[in-house]
């Protein structure tokens, strides 16, 4: 395969399994992430937001910019990523922007991830925007990235129930614990003392006299 011919580089199938095998791996971490955080209550589900937003995004900028040149998708399909003129590896705000672009590829009906299978050195739009170039390393290992790709259907219809789950029991749990604090104020105003009201004493009415005390007394 001689260098700048068509086969050299990464066609639209491959990327797309590549893309794939990535987007099980991602899936599976995260999930895996989610069950402990769930158990935190709402601080650990609002830590695991930000996370699960970032993680994506840095996954894939950090590892086309790294020494391997692309992602554990793309590597378990034999591709890398370099740019398009030097075929040097580019740097990680070259894999920033590379990812931005990624956004006007999607925006146009995906056409610009579909373009990859007729275009010259296969690009997609995000590539020619970033001046980068998909190619073949000769070191693939299909059906594992296919095992992946399938990992990535079955493991979350493991994880998805205990994540539900944790989080279930961490809302009784809450629950317990409010109706345990009503119970326990509501047993402290029971026990508390109430304040005795001193009624004032009523005048003894003088006992009548008798008659023999009265002429007595005449």
């Amino acid at each position: 395969m001689s260098p700048g011919t068509k086969d050299e580089y990464g066609g639209f199938w491959i990327r797309s399994l590549a893309y794939s095998a990535d987007f099980s791996i991602i899936t599976i971490a995260l999930l895996v992430a989610a069950v402990p955080f769930g158990f935190l209550g709402g601080a650990g589900m609002s830590i695991y937001g930000v996370l699960a937003t970032i993680a994506p995004w840095a996954y894939f900028v950090w590892f086309a910019a790294s020494e391997q040149q692309a992602t554990y998708g793309k590597q378990l399909c034999g591709l890398k990523i370099q740019h398009a003129d030097s075929g040097e590896r580019i740097s990680i705000l070259q894999s920033l922007g590379r990812e931005l672009a990624k956004i006007v590829s999607y925006a146009v009906l995906f056409l610009g991830f579909l373009i990859i299978g007729f275009t010259k050195r296969k690009q997609g739009l995000h590539d020619f925007l970033a001046a980068t170039v998909v190619v073949h390393t000769g070191n693939s290992r299909i059906p594992l990235a296919i095992i992946v790709t399938i990992a990535g259907v079955l493991v979350p219809l493991v994880l998805i129930p205990l994540l539900f789950g944790a989080a279930l029991a961490s809302l009784v749990a809450l629950m317990a614990a409010m109706m345990s604090g009503m119970m326990d104020g509501i047993e402290m105003k029971q026990l508390k003392p109430v304040p005795r009201i001193e009624q004032p004493a009523k005048p003894q009415a003088s006992a009548p006299r008798s008659f023999e005390a009265w002429r007595r007394h005449a």
